[in-house]
C-alpha cells in the first residue's frame, strides 16, 4: 500500500489499507496478513518509487490474489514495459501467491518509478518486492562501484533464526547492527562467526583491471580474527585481519588485489574464517 501515485478511471479513491478478514478456516492459507489495495479496477493503475545504488539488474515478484485467473496487469520501469500481460493466480480473494514477473531487470544508478497496471478489475495487490539479483560493475570505469554489507544474495549462517545485533533485519538470522560510526558512510554492518559466509553476485561488462577494497573492523581483544574474499570460489585474497581498533572502528582492508576479469557473472564470497570481523562495504575499483 506504500504507492506514491494512483489513478483510477472512475474518480473513485483506492483502497490504501483493508486488511484480510479472520478466517479460522483458512488459518493455515497463504494469505497477506497487512494492509493491501484491491479489488482493482480496470483501468487502475499504482506507482512506486524506489532507488538503486548502483547499476544493477534486479528481480520482481509480486503477491497478488484474484477470484479470476483471466485477469491481467503488467508492469513498467520509467515507462518502459517490462512485464506484459501478466496473469493472475485467481485462487481466491483471500489465496495470496507470489508471482517472480521479471527475473533480471536492468536498472541504472538512481531513482526509478514502477507502475503497476491493472487490465482488468478484481486484484488484490499485497506486495511488490523489487531485490537486487546482481550488482552491474559499469564499462571501461574507474569510478567506484560500492557493495553495501547487507545486500548478499546468499549466505550460510550458524543461527538462521536468530538476528543477535537486531538491526537492518532481513529475517535470516545474519547478524547485521545499524551503523552511525564511520565517516565514510554506510547504514548497516554485518559480523559474523567463524566459517560463515556472504555471497554477492557482479555482473562485469567489460575486460578490465579490477582491485576490491573492504571496510572492516574488530574488537581490540579480537586482534586475531581473519576472513578471505573468493571469486567463484578461488581465494583471491588470503587472510585479512581486522585492524582490531574496536567494533565500531572501521578501516580499509585490501580483499582483492588487482587482477583482471574477464566479462561475465561472478560470485564475490566473503568468508569469516574465524569469527568476530565486521565488514561496512566493499568497492570495486577499475584500475586508472
Amino acid at each position: 500500500s506504500d504507492y506514491s501515485d494512483s489513478f483510477t478511471p472512475d474518480g473513485n479513491q483506492i483502497e490504501e489499507c483493508s486488511f484480510v478478514p479472520e478466517d479460522t478456516d483458512n488459518i493455515k492459507n497463504d494469505q497477506c496478513n497487512r494492509c493491501f489495495v484491491g479489488p482493482s479496477g480496470a483501468g487502475n493503475w499504482l506507482e512506486y518509487s524506489f532507488q538503486s545504488e548502483n547499476d544493477a539488474e534486479v528481480r520482481i515478484t509480486v503477491r497478488l490474489a484474484s477470484m479470476n485467473t483471466n485477469s491481467q496487469f503488467h508492469l513498467t520501469i520509467d515507462n518502459e514495459d517490462v512485464a506484459r500481460n501478466q496473469l493472475s493466480p485467481g485462487n481466491g480473494e483471500t489465496q495470496y501467491e507470489n508471482q517472480v514477473v521479471s527475473e533480471e531487470v536492468f536498472v541504472s544508478k538512481g531513482s526509478h518509478t514502477l507502475r503497476l497496471q491493472f487490465i482488468h478489475g478484481g486484484i488484490y495487490l499485497c506486495s511488490l518486492d523489487v531485490r537486487l539479483v546482481a550488482t552491474v560493475i559499469p564499462s571501461m570505469s574507474t569510478d567506484e562501484t560500492r557493495i553495501e554489507a547487507q545486500d548478499y544474495q546468499d549466505f550460510y549462517d550458524r543461527t538462521p533464526l536468530v538476528n543477535d545485533w537486531g538491526g537492518c533485519n532481513r529475517g535470516d538470522g545474519v547478524d547485521k547492527s545499524i551503523l552511525t560510526t564511520d565517516p565514510t558512510g554506510g547504514e548497516c554492518f554485518v559480523s559474523g562467526r567463524t566459517n560463515e559466509w556472504l555471497e554477492y553476485e557482479i555482473f562485469v561488462k567489460v575486460e578490465q583491471i579490477y582491485s576490491i577494497i573492504a571496510r572492516v573492523s574488530n574488537g581490540l581483544q579480537n586482534q586475531d580474527k581473519f576472513m578471505h574474499f573468493e571469486i567463484d570460489g578461488e581465494d583471491v585474497s588470503g587472510p585479512v585481519y581486522g585492524p582490531g581498533q574496536g567494533r565500531r572502528k572501521f578501516k580499509d582492508v585490501v580483499a582483492m588485489p588487482e587482477r583482471i576479469l574477464i566479462p561475465g557473472r561472478y560470485k564475490l564470497r566473503v568468508v569469516f574464517d574465524i569469527g568476530g570481523i565486521n565488514i561496512n562495504y566493499m568497492r570495486v575499483i577499475g584500475a586508472q
